[in-house]
């Protein structure tokens, strides 16, 4: 499943904005890393939001050194 949504997500990159690949991007390295551990992880404004919204744990917000919004919620 993973493997086909890179691959829809590389398909799509190419016709996409660079607003729009960011935003795949980070859509992509939050699942992963939310399958990978018992968080809900999330980069960029709009995921944090919803992560915020939806966490029932620990909220956790952070820059990153590019300046870019991480975060998570650990159950």
């Amino acid at each position: 499943m993973r493997c086909l949504l890179l691959c829809t997500t590389l398909l799509l990159s190419g016709c996409a904005s660079s607003d729009n690949l960011e935003f795949l991007f980070n859509e992509l390295v939050s699942g992963v890393l939310s399958g990978a551990s018992q968080s809900d992880v999330g980069y960029g404004n709009p995921r944090c939001d919803t992560v915020r919204v939806q966490c029932s744990g620990q909220y956790e917000q952070w820059r990153n050194s590019n300046g870019q919004i991480g975060c998570a919620c650990n159950h």
